[in-house]
């Protein structure tokens, strides 16, 4: 019967963790940089004794970021580093399959932090830069990141001073 031969593969090696979320005991999500400035997305079940390399096959040698609810439930954008552009991802199981929440962000997602409480109801903090001055702008999704409101600030009448983006 014939055998397997082995192959050398040519891999990138990893820089440093640029997140590490332990949402249990024993369930946990990271995302390890590496060298040519991608992502690669593991998950732990026992502990972080050892890790699984779960990146979504569309998202592998791209750079990414990511937050995570629970042991089932969390969310990749990636972003286009020409366009600003970026997709939203997310997995109700784990990691074992991903489907697109968002084709196009209606913000460009490199600077932005995204926070969710539960798998409807999130916030973007977006920080922009522009002109001598940075900006930071809120968006809120209450349908799992599928759909994203710009939540507006405005000083009260008459107060003095006034709100970062504004």
């Amino acid at each position: 019967s014939p055998t397997a031969t082995p192959t050398a593969v040519a891999t990138t090696p990893l820089t440093g963790l640029s997140r590490v979320d332990m949402v249990s005991e024993n369930i946990g999500w990271a995302l390890a940089q590496k060298s040519d400035n991608t992502n690669v997305l593991f998950y732990t079940t026992d502990g972080a004794l050892t890790w699984t390399d779960i990146t979504p096959p569309d998202l592998v040698n791209s750079p990414i970021g990511g937050t995570f609810l629970d042991e089932q439930t969390a969310w990749l954008k990636k972003c286009d580093q020409g366009t600003g552009s970026c997709k939203l991802y997310r997995t109700m199981n784990g990691g074992k399959t991903w489907t697109v929440q968002n084709e196009e962000l209606p913000f460009g997602a490199f600077y932005a932090s995204l926070t969710f409480i539960n798998d409807r109801d999130g916030l973007a903090k977006v920080y922009d830069v522009g002109a001598g001055h940075g900006v930071t702008t809120i968006y809120q999704t209450q349908d799992g990141g599928a759909t994203w409101e710009q939540l507006m600030f405005s000083n009260p009448e008459g107060a003095p001073g006034s709100l970062p983006g504004g």
